[in-house]
């Protein structure tokens, strides 16, 4: 091989012609004379010089190093071929180690990394990289000021604000992990997931690109906006957030299981902002689902549910809520397992029970086996009881208008005689039917096999009950105490109201009022 003395032949081919001039045995043409010794000496290291513009030797601490200057252009020829770009670098004549600077550039594959400066391990495939360090793999994007990066095991662990980009997804933290043969970011510390009408918080959160599927772990927070695909356009004012301490998330599925101290916060804003048409969950475990117009909510152990017009506790609920384009919105409350619930002044329980609501209003309430309903009678105070196998409410416009139960139906009813005496009446039959009008009782009826007996004053029986008689007023799930978590609220008005956020020391307003 000749080398010309007199002029700097420089390449001004593309990267990938290089390679293919490597990969043909072609060595590459760089500068003359003093270029001889370490060409010589580089041919024997696992990194090749390709091309600089100049060479020049110094010792630092007793420890001789060469710098290449001006387009210096390496590799490090293996299975899967490194290509190294810099402005300058240094060769550190006693170790396998290369310093990288200015507009660094390594390519791997289709996997590229650049940075400021790299500091390149030869034997280990390392590279520990400084400033607007940028990683990817043609899709995928990831910048943060410092990365040590792994070329074997394609594997990048990124310090201090990392961001990364995928399609439509972003995902920040303040340090980090990324695979790059699996498609997997390991991301730890005030972790933001943002994906298509999908927010997430998080200690630390796992990120599957292949799936878009996220595992979210500590501190867990994800907003939701309505708007799903098929729900009805003016119902895309829906806000959901959901709150636990482990969450498992498949976007694409539209599939959330939140683990741990749960809770769901949905409600709709109006012009202003201001939430209408609230619903708060509690519960152990909670699942979301999204399948078309359908948004489902599983409720596990522990269970407690809020709304305008209803309240309920159970061991475990499923609540659907159907919105379709020019219909009207369809929801239903199933609980289970000795559920109890509370709509006006009247508490209900039995083994299940089935709530449903239509455009907001809730529409009937059914009680299967072991039916009871007692109500706090506003004039003498005592509790008004009825029981049966199953009972059925009806409402017209959030109002109660029927009460029924049957078979075996059994009531106690209170009442003031004209005298200002009190009366209690006990009464039997196949089915008892309360009527009401503007939410009072207005009408009783008695059906098949009547039997009854009335007490006056003295005679009244004390205790004058039904068989599975309760009366616990103060388990009745409250909107303000469930969400009696500063925190939480404060997360939820940072995402929709805050112009509304409290200075040091106020409490959070504008999302909970004391009914």
């Amino acid at each position: 091989m000749t080398f010309r003395n007199t002029a700097i032949l420089q390449f001004c081919l593309p990267a990938l012609l290089a390679a293919c001039l490597l990969g043909a045995g072609l060595a590459p043409q760089i500068p003359a004379t003093t270029w001889e010794s370490a060409i010589a000496d580089t041919n024997e290291k696992v990194v090749k010089f390709l091309n600089a513009d100049r060479l020049s030797r110094t010792v630092k601490n007793g420890e001789p190093i060469r710098m290449f200057e001006g387009n210096v252009r390496l590799s490090q020829p293996d299975k899967d071929t490194l290509y190294l770009w810099a402005d300058r670098v240094l060769e550190f004549e006693g170790r396998d180690e290369v310093l990288l600077i200015g507009d660094v550039l390594i390519i791997q594959n289709n996997d590229s990394l650049s940075a400021d400066s790299v500091r390149y391990f030869s034997s280990t495939k390392k590279g520990r990289a400084m400033g607007r360090v940028r990683l990817s793999d043609g899709e995928v994007q990831v910048y943060a000021p410092s990365a040590l990066h792994d070329f074997d095991r394609k594997h990048t662990a990124f310090d201090d604000n990392v961001r990364l980009v995928d399609s439509a997804t972003v995902l920040t933290s303040l340090d980090g992990e990324y695979f790059s043969q699996e498609k997997r970011a390991e991301f730890y510390g005030e972790v933001v997931l943002e994906e298509d009408k999908t927010y997430l918080e998080a200690d630390s959160v796992t990120y599957f690109r292949d799936t878009e599927i996220s595992i979210g772990l500590g501190d867990v927070f994800i907003e939701r906006t309505g708007g799903e695909e098929g729900e009805a356009a003016a119902d895309s004012s829906t806000r959901t957030f959901l709150f636990g301490d482990r969450v498992y998330n498949d976007n694409r599925a539209g599939y959330s299981k939140m683990e741990g101290n749960a809770m769901l916060f949905q409600f709709k804003q109006d012009s202003l902002g201001v939430p209408a048409d609230s619903l708060v969950m509690t519960a152990t475990t909670l699942e979301a689902i999204r399948e078309d117009s359908l948004q489902r909510l599983i409720a596990v152990e522990s269970v407690l549910i809020w709304r305008d017009d209803f309240a309920a506790l159970a061991d475990s609920a499923v609540y659907d809520r159907v919105s379709v384009e020019l219909e009207p919105l369809n929801e239903e409350n199933r609980l289970f397992d000795n559920p109890m619930a509370w709509f006006d002044s009247y508490q209900l329980s039995g083994d299940t029970m089935r709530a449903t609501a239509f455009d907001g209003k809730i529409d009937s309430l059914f009680v299967l086996r072991n039916a009871f309903a007692a109500d706090q009678d506003s004039t003498t105070m005592r509790i008004n009881q009825l029981k049966g196998k199953t009972l059925l409410g009806l409402f017209e416009q959030d109002s109660l208008k029927s009460l029924s139960v049957g078979p075996q139906a059994e009531s106690i009813y209170f009442s003031v005689s004209e005298g200002s005496q009190l009366r209690g009446i006990q009464t039997s039959g196949d089915r008892i039917e309360l009527r009401f009008k503007n939410n009072d009782l207005n009408e009783i009826g008695y059906f098949s096999g009547i039997q009854g007996m009335y007490y006056d004053g003295a005679l009244i029986p004390d205790p004058f009950q039904l068989d599975g008689f309760s009366w616990t007023p103060e388990r009745r799930p409250q909107k303000n105490v469930m969400l009696d978590d500063e925190s939480r609220m404060l997360r939820i008005m940072q995402r929709t109201q805050p112009f509304l956020l409290p200075v040091s020391g106020e409490q959070p307003r504008g999302l909970i009022n004391e009914d």
